[in-house]
C-alpha cells in the first residue's frame, strides 16, 4: 500500500511578500524543505491569489512546514 502524500496551502495575496517568503534564490524555502523533508512550490490561483503549496509524505512534517511558511509570512507582513 502506497503512502498518501499530504498537502497544505498557504495563501499570500501580495507578490512582494511572496518574494520575501521565498527569499533570494529561494533560500528560505530550501531551508524549510530540508528541515522538514517536504517540497514547496508556488502557484497562481484562479482568483489571482498566489498559493504556496507544501507537499510531503508525512502529515506532521507538512503541517509544521506550512506553519513555518505562515510564521515567516507574518514576520514579513508585520516587519518583526
Amino acid at each position: 500500500m502506497e503512502a498518501q502524500m499530504a498537502e497544505k496551502t498557504v495563501y499570500i495575496e501580495n507578490p512582494d511578500i511572496l518574494a520575501a517568503v521565498f527569499g533570494s534564490f529561494d533560500c528560505n524555502i530550501r531551508i524549510i524543505e530540508d528541515a522538514f523533508g517536504v517540497r514547496i512550490y508556488s502557484r497562481m490561483e484562479a482568483d489571482g491569489v498566489e498559493a504556496v503549496v507544501v507537499i510531503g509524505d508525512g502529515e506532521d512534517a507538512v503541517k509544521k512546514a506550512a506553519e513555518t511558511v505562515e510564521c515567516l509570512k507574518g514576520m514579513i507582513t508585520t516587519g518583526d
